[in-house]
């Protein structure tokens, strides 16, 4: 009995639809605009049959540019003629409403991405654990299982990098291929370059201690006038903080992870061996700056390198016999001062410390005879009326 009543409902609601749709065929319409926009349209409709429409104003071109000469004609033939041109559609969801709505975009086949696969080797053939490929343009990556075997899913026509530390980053084109063979190609400059730690220097390949270095090319690209603002964000676990705001104050306050005593928590900074204060170089003058983060600077500089120990090595000339070359990077600039107090004259700061003075109950500090030297200039040298600030500050300093 149950399934035989939800067979007449079904029935019942599908003739309701087809009697809303051929309610909306019986309708006739004659209209004939120039020159008319979407809404124009639209209250003609309303007028001519019992529909109201329904749409978000947002969607809605207010162009008057609609051209329209029909005779008898259905609801449907007029929408068809004017809708899809404006990017919108219509549904006719009972017989007193009809909601217009735009028209979905098309999808772009070349966008959907897809699942690609691969294998990630070094020259010998060996799987490479933990490499990073990402997608070019995005923010989808992955990491190469223990087998160097990776998936990812990317745009037909899109790229991936892999990259390794130690190796050269590649880049790929997908093309249409879901499978790739991916040979790494070791960084040799990389791994044999030269890092000063402590009393000597050592390759890269060779470090087994915490150690971050920065070039004079990566102090050249920034602009700034001195060595501590130069290290912000250059190497992992320093903290670079500019102590004040002030123009000129460029010394800044450096951590190496963290704080590692109770006291004094600045690093051990040394200059070509020497300890210095690495503000007083210029950028210019520096070849390279090496970082020791971990117990190995300890067990070189003991107690003093309990919060790490930074390299400075200065630019020499290795040529016996060269001529020196000389190089000027210069810059300049203005300070305008933002607010400055306005200056009492000499008389009204001498009446008002006497009137303060008086208030305590303490005798006057500025006589009569001491009026008179201000006002009639006799002892310019001891009762002057200048003000400083105007006179030093000026506009620009």
């Amino acid at each position: 009995m149950n399934d035989q009543l939800k067979r007449i409902v079904s029935i019942v609601i599908i003739l309701c639809c087809f009697a809303g749709l051929s309610f909306a065929q019986q309708n006739t319409l004659t209209i004939d605009v120039e020159n008319a926009n979407l809404e124009k349209i639209f209250e003609l409709i309303e007028k001519q049959t019992s529909y109201k429409f329904s749409y978000r104003n947002i969607i809605i071109d207010k162009t008057s540019d609609i051209n329209l000469k029909v005779d008898q004609a259905t609801i449907s033939e007029v929408l068809q003629a004017i809708l899809p041109q404006k990017g919108l559609q219509w549904n006719i969801t009972s017989e007193k409403s009809i909601v217009i709505t735009p028209l979905p975009h098309p999808t772009n086949s070349t966008d959907t991405p897809k699942k690609i696969s691969g294998r990630i080797t070094d020259d010998t053939g060996e799987s490479i654990i933990g490499a990073n490929i990402k997608v070019e343009g995005g923010t989808v990556g992955t990491i190469s299982d223990f087998n160097g075997n990776f998936e990812i899913e990317v745009p037909e026509n899109g790229s991936i990098s892999i990259t390794y530390i130690g190796y050269d980053t590649q880049l790929i084109k997908v093309d249409g291929k879901t499978h790739f063979d991916i040979v790494l190609r070791e960084n040799a400059k990389e791994l044999e370059e030269i890092v000063v730690v402590g009393y000597g220097t050592q390759k890269k390949l060779n470090l087994t201690g915490s150690v971050s270095m920065v070039t004079s090319d990566d102090l050249d690209s920034r602009p700034v006038s001195s060595v501590s603002s130069g290290l912000q964000g250059l190497l992992s676990g320093v903290t670079v903080v500019n102590v004040s705001g002030q123009p000129g104050a460029n010394n800044s306050s450096i951590r190496i992870r963290g704080l590692g005593t109770i006291g004094n928590a600045n690093p051990l900074v040394l200059i070509d061996g020497v300890e210095g204060d690495m503000n007083t170089l210029n950028p210019e003058d520096i070849q390279s700056i090496s970082v020791l983060k971990d117990a190995a600077s300890s067990s070189i500089y003991g107690a003093r390198a309990a919060n790490g120990v930074i390299l400075v090595t200065t630019k020499k000339l290795n040529v016996k016999g060269a001529a020196p070359t000389i190089f000027v990077n210069a810059y300049y600039g203005s300070q305008t001062p933002t607010r400055l107090p306005e200056m009492a004259d000499a008389i009204d700061f001498m009446k008002l410390d006497n009137e303060a003075r008086a208030n305590v109950g303490t005798g006057k500090a500025w006589t009569d005879q001491h009026f008179d030297h201000v006002i009639n200039n006799t002892e310019p040298n001891y009762f002057g009326n200048t003000n400083w600030i105007a006179e030093v500050l000026n506009k620009h300093a």
